[in-house]
Protein backbone atom coordinates (compact mmCIF):
# COMPACT_ATOMS: atom_id res chain seq x y z
CA UNK A 1 0.00 0.00 0.00
CA UNK A 2 1.41 3.40 -0.93
CA UNK A 3 0.26 6.62 0.73
CA UNK A 4 1.16 10.24 0.03
CA UNK A 5 0.09 13.18 2.14
CA UNK A 6 0.76 16.86 2.48
CA UNK A 7 0.08 19.33 5.24
CA UNK A 8 1.34 22.64 6.54
CA UNK A 9 5.12 22.35 6.57
CA UNK A 10 5.31 18.64 5.79
CA UNK A 11 5.07 16.07 3.03
CA UNK A 12 4.88 12.34 3.70
CA UNK A 13 5.34 9.25 1.58
CA UNK A 14 4.70 5.83 3.09
CA UNK A 15 4.94 2.34 1.66
CA UNK A 16 3.44 -0.41 3.78
CA UNK A 17 3.41 -4.15 3.22
CA UNK A 18 1.36 -6.81 4.97
CA UNK A 19 2.02 -10.56 5.11
CA UNK A 20 -0.78 -12.87 6.24
CA UNK A 21 -0.15 -16.40 7.48
CA UNK A 22 -1.94 -19.12 9.43
CA UNK A 23 -1.71 -18.64 13.19
CA UNK A 24 -1.21 -21.52 15.61
CA UNK A 25 -4.56 -20.85 17.29
CA UNK A 26 -6.47 -21.28 14.03
CA UNK A 27 -6.65 -17.59 13.18
CA UNK A 28 -4.61 -15.40 10.88
CA UNK A 29 -1.35 -13.72 11.83
CA UNK A 30 -0.43 -10.45 10.17
CA UNK A 31 3.10 -9.08 9.97
CA UNK A 32 3.58 -5.59 8.59
CA UNK A 33 6.35 -3.18 7.78
CA UNK A 34 6.35 0.44 6.71
CA UNK A 35 8.87 2.80 5.22
CA UNK A 36 7.97 6.41 5.96
CA UNK A 37 9.64 9.49 4.52
CA UNK A 38 8.73 12.88 5.99
CA UNK A 39 10.03 16.08 4.42
CA UNK A 40 9.88 19.64 5.66
CA UNK A 41 10.17 21.14 9.15
CA UNK A 42 8.23 18.24 10.71
CA UNK A 43 10.68 15.78 9.17
CA UNK A 44 13.58 17.52 10.87
CA UNK A 45 12.27 16.45 14.29
CA UNK A 46 13.92 13.09 13.83
CA UNK A 47 12.97 9.48 14.40
CA UNK A 48 13.12 9.67 18.20
CA UNK A 49 10.24 12.16 18.29
CA UNK A 50 8.22 10.80 15.38
CA UNK A 51 8.43 7.04 16.04
CA UNK A 52 5.94 6.98 18.96
CA UNK A 53 3.48 9.08 16.91
CA UNK A 54 3.79 6.76 13.92
CA UNK A 55 3.34 3.68 16.15
CA UNK A 56 0.21 5.18 17.70
CA UNK A 57 -1.30 6.00 14.31
CA UNK A 58 -0.55 2.51 12.98
CA UNK A 59 -2.27 0.99 16.02
CA UNK A 60 -5.35 3.15 15.35
CA UNK A 61 -5.47 1.97 11.73
CA UNK A 62 -5.04 -1.69 12.70
CA UNK A 63 -7.71 -1.42 15.41
CA UNK A 64 -10.14 0.09 12.89
CA UNK A 65 -9.32 -2.66 10.40
CA UNK A 66 -9.87 -5.31 13.07
CA UNK A 67 -13.21 -3.74 13.96
CA UNK A 68 -14.33 -3.87 10.34
CA UNK A 69 -13.23 -7.50 10.00
CA UNK A 70 -15.04 -8.47 13.20
CA UNK A 71 -18.18 -6.66 12.04
CA UNK A 72 -18.06 -8.39 8.65
CA UNK A 73 -17.63 -11.77 10.33
CA UNK A 74 -20.63 -11.08 12.55
CA UNK A 75 -22.77 -10.09 9.58
CA UNK A 76 -21.80 -13.16 7.54
CA UNK A 77 -22.62 -15.73 10.23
Amino acid sequence: MAIKGQGVGAMMNMETSFTLSDADAGGTAMAWSAEVKILGPVGSMGQRVLQPIVNQQVQHVLAALDGQVQEAMGNSG
